[in-house]
């Protein structure tokens, strides 16, 4: 290792030609080598930090050549010693096991995760001195039925504490938060492409875990910084953040890194669509056009002294062709969550399976068959049935089609197509295919994924899937297949599963078929594809049903990208600092929901006009 003079003193500098030393199969970028110095500088000031690189640029690997650093400096410097934990998401468990592997092999790493018996064993045998490193996940933190985990995990004295997706502990008032910061660990590191998501205060979070006595989130000093408009707020976190934060982004480091598009299809909705989510909306506004007259026809009667008024009247009236659903007036999430389904495929609603007669027919099939169990009764399953959406009934359907009933019930595939977004996607698909893209397609819903793949048995695709309910052992296998058949044309993912620290650079084309509320689980779904390793260049596509919840949702997403570059732009080495965001727009789903309703009622207003 190299010294160079720095303020008349000299300190530890890795440079390119000491990287086979390190490790002899290890070959790192320019601005990685610049990453483990930046990591040795904070480690030979014994501060904690965040490596906050874009998505795709190697923070993984960054961090095992770091690690490895420190296992060469144990002799000479005692506050390299470990053993050091690193925390990752249960999804991308297997591809730290294998980078260690293939980068450490020396270095003796010990997994605490997988059956009750295995960690046991790690209780009862495991010492300090018997590891290098420990791999384990952030399932241990979140449920309250892992307290000998916990306790075990505390009575090591950690080198470093290193979480993977350390966003994830945004929330200072969560057990999450607080079950980690209780680990004991000398230093603190963060790896994580999006520091912040979607708030400010996440940011101060971020910095009380990193450095608990200097930003207790407790503390007045702390609570300060939400002082002031959003301009002055923005700038005040700049300046805490800039000295423990490095952050490059592809478009300044990666200047051989192919190049991607993004493509906002805005796709119009058929008529059957169309009127399954204006049905819904206009169910939704003769609700709240209800609420709002029991509130006045209240507040009258209060005023009048309990005698009739005007306000009775049009209650009344309004109320002869309105019935308030069973259970009550659902909240503004359920209300979202449904049109959002409209806008996306039909079948997720409730239009088709409605009659009495064939709901008695399937309770009935189905109490016969047992499909929930032998203990429940007939009017269990015809009110579990109630709560169920068109595609799940019909998939109850296609399970017991021994039961001839039941098959004669079955959706007919026309239905099970009909989506605007399906129909986009049967005529992209085949092009891309002809021209020799391989293709992920991301959604958050496991429904939809099920329907996806419908489409793309229809259509005679072979495909494989991952999502939150795959098997974690089995997820790499079915990485490295899609990595390494070419004829295996599309990848179905979940949005959140699939999103996290997966490689899929096989694939050169992603298709977001409905976007979240947050942009950032988007971002990371298309980094699966567009980075390191990556030699065509990349397509995004993200499907928006035109003049609906989802136009809506997209245009959220648009203003919590910006807040996320307001921060984070200061911190680019190449950045000029003088890029202005849009004015940050955190909106809750209510006040999309009104914006909704209004649009809507603002359009009907103007075909009556017309």
């Amino acid at each position: 290792m190299s010294l160079a003079s720095i303020n008349g003193g000299d300190r530890r500098v890795v440079t390119q030609a000491d990287i086979p030393n390190i490790c002899e199969t290890l070959e790192l970028k320019p601005y990685q080598v610049v990453g483990v110095n930046w990591l040795l500088l904070l480690h030979e000031n014994k501060v904690s930090g965040v490596l906050a690189d874009e998505m795709g640029l190697g923070k993984t690997v960054q961090t095992i050549s770091f690690l490895l650093l420190l296992k060469s400096l144990e002799q000479s410097d005692k506050s390299a010693v470990g053993p050091h934990l690193v925390v990752v998401p249960a999804s991308v468990l297997n591809n730290w096991t294998r980078e260690f592997s293939w980068i450490a092999p020396k270095l003796r790493i010990v997994t605490y995760h997988g059956s009750k018996d295995h960690r046991r064993e790690l209780e009862d045998t495991l010492d300090s001195d018997d590891f290098d490193i420990m791999l384990t996940t952030y399932a241990y933190f979140e449920r309250d039925t892992c307290q000998e985990e916990r306790t075990f995990l505390r009575s090591f004295q950690f080198g470093y504490m290193i979480l993977d997706e350390g966003h994830s502990i945004k929330n200072s008032n969560t057990s999450r938060f607080k079950r980690i910061t209780a680990l004991r660990a000398r230093t603190r590191l963060v790896l994580s492409g999006t520091p912040i998501q979607n708030k400010l205060n996440e940011l101060l979070t971020m910095l009380s875990f990193l450095m608990p006595r200097m930003f207790d989130h407790g503390s007045d000093e702390l609570l300060s910084f939400f002082d002031g408009n959003e301009q002055k707020k923005c700038e005040k976190v700049r300046k805490i953040l800039a000295p423990f934060i490095l952050r490059r982004e592809k478009k300044y480091v990666l200047s051989q890194l192919v190049p991607k598009t993004v493509s906002i299809e805005l796709i119009k909705v058929g008529e059957d669509q169309r009127t399954a989510y204006t049905g819904l909306l206009e169910s939704v506004i003769k609700r709240r056009e209800a609420q709002a007259a029991r509130k006045k026809a209240a507040k009258e009667r209060k005023k009048n002294k309990g005698k009739e008024h005007k306000a009775d009247r049009q209650l009344r009236e309004l109320m002869g062709s309105y019935a308030a659903p069973p259970g009550g007036e659902p909240s503004a999430m359920s209300i979202f969550t449904q049109l959002r389904k409209a806008a996306n495929h039909p079948v997720l609603l409730r239009r088709h399976f409605v009659s009495d007669e064939v709901l008695e027919t399937l309770s009935r099939c189905l109490h016969r068959a047992e499909a929930f169990g032998n203990q429940c009764s007939m009017s269990r399953v015809r009110q579990e049935l109630e709560s169920y959406s068109d595609f799940e009934l019909h998939d109850l359907c296609v399970q017991y089609e021994a039961i001839e009933e039941l098959r004669q019930l079955q959706l007919p595939m026309e239905s099970l197509l009909a989506s605007a977004k399906f129909d986009y996607l049967r005529k992209l698909l085949p092009k891309l295919q002809k021209e020799g893209h391989r293709v992920l397609i991301f959604s958050q819903w496991t429904k939809l994924l099920d329907l996806l793949e419908v489409l793309m048995s229809h259509m005679e695709y072979r495909y494989l899937r991952l999502d939150g309910s795959t098997d974690v052992q089995e997820r790499q296998g079915l990485i490295d297949t899609y990595n390494e058949d070419k004829n295996i044309f599309v990848f179905l993912l979940s949005t959140r599963a699939g999103g996290l620290g997966i490689n899929l650079t096989a694939a050169d084309t992603v298709i977001l078929h409905d976007l979240d509320f947050n942009p950032t689980a988007d971002e990371q779904a298309c980094d699966r594809c567009h980075r390191i390793g990556q030699t065509k260049p990349v397509s995004i596509y993200k499907l928006v049903s035109e003049n609906t919840v989802d136009h809506d949702i997209y245009k959220l997403g648009e203003s919590k990208t910006d807040l996320n570059h307001k921060i984070l732009d200061k911190l680019n080495a190449h950045g000029d600092g003088k890029k202005k965001g849009k004015k940050s727009n955190v909106v809750t789903v209510e006040m999309l929901l009104a914006s909704v309703i209004s649009d809507y009622k603002s359009a009907q207003t103007e075909v009556e006009e017309k």
